[in-house]
């Protein structure tokens, strides 16, 4: 599970394209609205996801997993079927 957190942890970085440091992530516990993720960073963070993981997220998905890191990792373990 480290290892989906570390690499969502980067794709997140990028999504949010440049508007956060890995520090500020940190100090907000991985809270991607703490951050003030914009809907751009989500829908850039959820192509991502789709892409790095080979999984696809339902646009009817509740967008609660995208809270922060740590439910981003649980969601897509969950559909990588390792949960």
């Amino acid at each position: 599970m480290d290892q989906i957190v570390r690499q969502i942890r980067a794709l997140a970085l990028h999504a949010g394209a440049g508007n956060f440091t890995e520090a500020e992530l940190d100090g907000a516990n991985g809270s991607l609205s703490e951050l003030g993720f914009t809907s751009l960073s989500y829908i850039s963070l959820i192509e991502a996801l789709e892409k790095t993981f080979g999984i696809i997220i339902d646009p009817e998905t509740d967008p609660a997993f995208l809270e922060s890191l740590d439910t981003i990792a649980c969601f897509v373990a969950g559909q990588l079927g390792w949960a």
